[in-house]
């Protein structure tokens, strides 16, 4: 058996998205979503975004807002939270 298991990843959270978690007071929500995605593990809303060819997802923070994320290279960096796009 072998693939990702047991194994951490580096994730990067941009300072602009960290002030808007911050400001938008959703600061312990963006850091769960980190470990989670640090650890590889299911993450709810996660989805990718229109267009698919584009290599940005978003996942869900709460009801209304959403953490956007780029993979490049299995390293998922976080730029932007918000209610859009």
């Amino acid at each position: 058996m072998g693939g990702y298991q047991n194994t951490e990843r580096k994730v990067i959270v941009l300072p602009e998205a960290e002030d808007e978690a911050r400001r938008l007071r959703l600061k312990p929500q963006l850091e769960r979503l980190v470990e989670r995605l640090r650890k590889r593990s299911l993450i709810k809303g996660f989805k990718k975004i229109e267009p698919k060819t584009a290599n940005t997802w978003e996942a869900r923070l709460k009801l209304r807002w959403r953490a956007y994320i780029i993979f490049d290279d299995d390293i998922p960096t976080i730029f932007r939270v918000g209610d859009h796009l």
